[in-house]
């Protein structure tokens, strides 16, 4: 873990400060993206967190979250992504939560990604649990938008590993 700190020494304490807010308040949340990576072990520097909830939870994370507020929280789309989006600067670092988070594909959007959706662990960081996305989950969802770069990174550490990406 010393190693982890170390590489991320500017999110770790808004990671651990976050973390404490979002199980003190019950919110239903998962780190994911560079964050949930580099929590895992992969070899990334996260320059920003990203939280994905349900629409609930985004407006209560919005609440509690207020003083740091850059964007308020509300159903935003774009080309590629739709979700409860809000955003939000903490210790200089920027903090993204995207509610029910779907992608378009072929012109339709996918079903809701949240915490109850995929599947999701708890890493210890200090004695603060933070509930992160699974690797497999990472994966098959950078598959699925085209993030082969990510996709790579992430069958490289599991070969160095030793295993395989299991779908």
């Amino acid at each position: 873990m010393e190693k982890r700190e170390q590489k991320g020494s500017n999110i770790i304490p808004v990671l651990r400060k976050l973390a404490k807010i979002l199980e003190e308040n019950y919110i239903e949340y998962c780190i994911v993206g560079s964050t949930s990576l580099f929590l895992e072990g992969l070899p990334v520097e996260p320059s920003d967190i990203d939280i994905l909830t349900t629409k609930d939870s985004a407006f209560k994370i919005d609440k509690l979250l207020n003083p740091y507020r850059l964007v308020e929280c509300k159903l935003r789309e774009s080309e590629v992504f739709r979700s409860y989006f809000g955003k939000y600067k903490i210790d200089s670092i920027d903090v993204e939560v995207m509610g029910e988070l779907q992608y378009r594909k072929n012109s339709e959007w996918s079903e809701p990604f949240t915490p109850l959706t995929i599947k999701t662990k708890y890493v210890n960081l200090n004695n603060e649990k933070i509930r992160i996305a699974r690797l497999e989950e990472t994966y098959k969802f950078c598959k699925e938008i085209g993030r082969e770069k990510t996709c790579r990174t992430i069958e490289e550490y599991l070969r160095k590993l030793g295993r395989n990406i299991k779908l």
